[in-house]
């Protein structure tokens, strides 16, 4: 008898085998035995996850001869002949060579006809996307009322081009990638019914090549038992599939670590040496990125990854030293590496330019970091050849918090009341007395405006007053127009900040009220600007006007407001 491959020989044969797919075959057991069995089936999935397997799973419990049942016998002459695919009633169609309309009017014609051992009449049409959209609306009718002995089971890994039309007429399973670690067990299985002595990171690597796919997982352990027989380890592993030793993605990791653009070409040299291909290589690197940027964070445990302790220990250790920034950086341009080196017209070249940029990229750097309000992590104390110093911000001092202190004022509607007012430190002493704020003031206004530049326009249209009655000091500032006052009394905190600043000034702590009025004489017809005034005088007195003038480009228009 000729051999038989391991992917047929250990194709599941019950809905008990079917591995990944738990969801599937419970729904189609809870349907045989509930008799709820639809006319037709759409399987749909990536590449060797099972859809034609369990169409003949579906098919062999459809017709067992104890059936309908979820668990066929095996034994009976209907399963016997499914599993060796010569059933009569169970007929397999390829939808990629029977594609046309004139084969589905036969499938229409041959549809009538009662099955002739089993209950069902069963098509399986696989890669039925492939087929032309006449033979699709050929098929509508029949699909949607077929005889009742008819059970259509379609599969397809493209289901974005089957018609809508076809799919509200069938019932959908969504078939999942397998997870490494369900194709690991499985092999750990298989390896203990031939006979096998395994390494773990043996089959790790045969399922992280598989990538989802049980199939391939199979067909690539029948290439690597062929070569060592009996004993299954990792380096041979390495060598039968071609892939990349994990001490070349570290090495070339820690080269970029530490921009040592000659260490990288090193490490492609020697991939080139050992005859990899360079693509499995980057996407093995992607990979690589991928599992070092994840064993970094909080919770992920071996298991979710799907590899071995030793493994995740390693890639662990290797990632504490960098920052998840730089991990994704790295691992973005990895990527525009592989999807441009099918167009490339020098690979070698195209590969070399992309890891002597990865090299000279400076390191993730966070801004408390750059502040200096954080301690650098570890990796910031390699050298760094290709970088340029940051200089450390200069970090001004912060002024003396202000006191709250006990004070009474008067405010301009004459009332007197206590309350906490908000002090700063007394600058030092400026010489001026109490009796010299009247001749000084204008001094004072250009010094308060530039603390306080919004508010402080109306106080160059004011003049200072200082009455002393009954030994009570009283500060009136008196504004040349009522319009003046009420604008500037409208800043709730302008009356606390002169106080302020006023007293600041003063030679020495002297209590007094602070007023508020406006000269009732100039409030009649005031003028913006009087006609005695030159364009330089306005410009010196309000210093804004200036700025206006030449944002907007326009003119000084004397005359009444």
């Amino acid at each position: 008898m000729s051999y038989l491959v391991m992917a047929r020989k250990w194709r599941p044969k019950n809905f008990e085998e079917m591995v990944g797919q738990e969801h599937i075959a419970k729904t189609l057991r809870n349907a045989i035995e509930s008799k709820r069995i639809a006319h037709a089936y759409l399987f749909t999935g990536t590449r060797g996850v099972g859809k034609t397997t369990s169409a003949r799973i579906l098919a062999k419990a459809l017709n067992c001869k104890n059936g309908p049942t979820p668990t066929p016998c095996e034994k009976c002459e209907n399963c016997v002949a499914v599993n060796q695919g010569g059933s009569m009633d169970v007929l397999e169609i390829d939808g990629a060579s029977n594609n046309g309309v004139d084969s589905i009017r036969d499938l229409r014609e041959q549809v009538k006809y009662a099955p002739m051992q089993g209950t069902y009449k069963i098509y399986i049409i696989d890669e039925v996307h492939m087929l032309s959209k006449a033979a699709f609306n050929a098929l509508l009718k029949t699909l949607e009322e077929p005889p009742p002995h008819v059970v259509f089971i379609f599969a397809t890994t493209e289901v974005g081009k089957v018609p809508h039309t076809i799919l509200s007429r069938v019932q959908r399973f969504d078939f999942r990638r397998i997870s490494e670690a369900s194709i690991r067990e499985r092999l750990e299985f298989i390896c203990g019914k031939e006979g096998v002595a395994p390494q773990v990171e043996a089959l790790e690597a045969i399922a992280r090549k598989a990538d989802g796919s049980m199939r391939d997982a199979l067909s690539l352990f029948d290439r690597v038992v062929a070569f060592t027989g009996k004993e299954l380890t990792l380096d041979a592993t390495r060598k039968v599939l071609g892939i990349p030793e994990d001490r070349l993605y570290g090495d070339l990791l820690k080269n970029l670590m530490s921009h040592d653009t000659a260490g990288c070409f090193s490490t492609l040299e020697e991939v080139y040496h050992q005859g990899l291909e360079v693509s499995e290589f980057l996407a093995g690197f992607g990979e690589y990125l991928r599992d070092a940027l994840f064993s970094r964070q909080q919770g992920i445990t071996p298991a979710m990854l799907g590899m071995g302790e030793a493994r995740f220990r390693d890639l662990r250790t290797l990632a504490l030293d960098l920052q998840d920034g730089d991990l994704l950086r790295f691992a973005k341009i990895t990527s525009e590496l592989l999807s441009g080196l099918k167009t490339a017209p020098h690979p070698r070249l195209w590969i070399e330019l992309g890891l002597a940029r990865m090299a000279a990229l400076d390191r993730v750097v966070t801004l408390s970091q750059l502040l200096g309000q954080e301690a650098p992590t570890p990796h910031t104390v390699h050298a760094q050849p290709t970088s340029v110093a940051v200089p450390a911000p200069e970090i001004k001092k912060k002024s003396p918090e202000p006191v709250l202190t006990p004070v009474k004022s008067d405010e301009a509607d004459g009332l007197e009341t206590d309350h906490l007012q908000r002090q700063t430190p007394r600058e030092e002493a400026s010489g001026i007395k109490i009796d010299e704020l009247t001749s000084r003031w204008p001094e004072l206004v250009e010094s308060y405006a530039e603390q306080k530049p919004l508010t402080s326009g109306t106080l160059r249209q004011s003049r200072l007053v200082i009455r002393d009655e009954d030994e009570n000091l009283t500060v009136e500032v008196v504004f040349s127009a009522p319009a003046h006052c009420e604008l500037f009394l409208a800043d709730k905190d302008g009356k606390r900040d002169l106080k302020n600043f006023l007293t600041g000034k003063l030679e020495s702590d002297v209590r007094f009220a602070l007023a508020f009025s406006a000269d009732e004489k100039k409030s009649e017809s005031p003028e913006f600007f009087p006609e005695s005034e030159t364009l330089d005088d306005i410009i010196r007195r309000e210093p804004i006007v200036k700025t206006l003038l030449d944002l907007f480009d326009g003119r000084v228009v004397h005359g009444p407001r």
